[in-house]
């Protein structure tokens, strides 16, 4: 294996978990953003769009490892690590699309600091992103056998 093929398959792993982390920010984001909006305009289910919103976000970070779990050939710990960084990805671009949206006094992210969101908001985006991943492709590995 010469030094160029070996930066190849670097770049295409570091693309993978852009890519994930990408994927996934967009989606959150969105999911966020409808939910705060339908939360202006009916306050009194704001309890039932904040919990489907989660719901939706979960359920495409487990979609999201099943595939890979099912699309991956090999079998060896990189693949967790490839989710923490895609969720790493996503938590700080989250944290910081969001705050800047709050800042800006969007619909349904006005009012939330941008102190709070790149903290709590980012270690809770975090966890709602990888925890649900890693699940999802590990179930898919075992099913998979």
């Amino acid at each position: 294996m010469t030094a160029s093929s070996g930066r190849t398959v670097t770049r295409s792993r570091a693309v993978d978990w852009v890519v994930r982390g990408l994927i996934l920010a967009v989606a959150h984001i969105a999911v966020r953003t409808a939910a705060g909006a339908l939360t202006e305009s009916a306050p009194l289910h704001s309890a039932a769009f904040r919990y489907s919103g989660t719901a939706i976000v979960i359920l495409v970070a487990v979609a999201a490892g099943v595939v890979d779990g099912v699309s991956r050939r090999n079998r060896d710990t990189v693949d967790a690590y490839t989710w923490v960084r895609a969720a790493v990805v996503c938590a700080v671009v989250t944290g910081v699309v969001c705050s800047v949206l709050g800042v800006l006094e969007v619909s349904g992210l006005a009012g939330v600091s941008p102190g709070v969101e790149l903290t709590s908001g980012l270690a809770w985006t975090f966890l709602i992103t990888m925890v649900p991943a890693v699940l999802g492709m590990a179930v898919a590995r075992r099913l998979r056998g």
